[in-house]
């Protein structure tokens, strides 16, 4: 494991008062839009509006590639997504999500960890992962996220942007090859609290 401060792992700095959680994982970018979803989060209901905007989120690669990703939360302080998630992202060098490489994270780390997705017992409560790739819908922008937990089934959704200061929301985040290290990302890496 790496210890948070050991910067050789990201050349990148953390936000103040966030975590991170680095995930490696296959995703298939040739899977159409809604087998995606009803692969890993049958239960979305048909009339949803996260199973009609796959046209509006192409695929960045073809075929089936092992990524890196970032998954940043900001604990119980949340955070407006335009101004802070994702300009620190865009700082950072990282890259925007869409939703098949989020339910792919959420995959790997249900077969992880079970119903709890993630270490500490986040997955006990309602929590987000959210694809950080926007698009316009219904005159809004908007991102689709996938929630899971005890609570409730999982369930893909759109969600406006206006509505993501939520403290359980873990932005997805891909690093690109340029800053990520895979000899020092063994999946997958819970960084730890760098709460100031």
């Amino acid at each position: 494991m790496i210890d948070v401060h050991d910067r050789r792992a990201l050349d990148i700095t953390p936000p103040p008062c966030s975590d991170l959680f680095l995930v490696q994982t296959p995703v298939d970018f040739d899977l159409p839009w809604n087998s995606a979803i009803n692969a890993v989060v049958p239960v979305t209901p048909d009339s949803d509006d996260v199973r009609r905007v796959g046209g509006l989120f192409p695929s960045y690669k073809s075929g089936i590639a092992v990524e890196n990703y970032l998954l940043l939360n900001f604990q119980k302080e949340a955070r407006a997504f335009e101004n802070y998630p994702l300009s620190w992202s865009r700082h950072s060098g990282l890259e925007t999500t869409d939703l098949r490489e989020v339910l792919a994270i959420q995959d790997t780390l249900k077969k992880k960890w079970g119903i709890h997705g993630f270490p500490q017992g986040l997955g006990s409560v309602k929590a987000y992962i959210v694809a950080t790739a926007t698009c316009s819908w219904r005159e809004e922008v908007c991102v689709c996220r996938v929630s899971w937990g005890e609570e409730f089934h999982d369930k893909a959704r759109l969600w406006s942007v206006n509505d993501l200061k939520h403290p359980r929301a873990w932005f997805a985040f891909r690093i690109p090859s340029h800053i990520s290290r895979s000899d020092l990302l063994p999946p997958p890496l819970f960084l730890a609290n760098t709460s100031d």
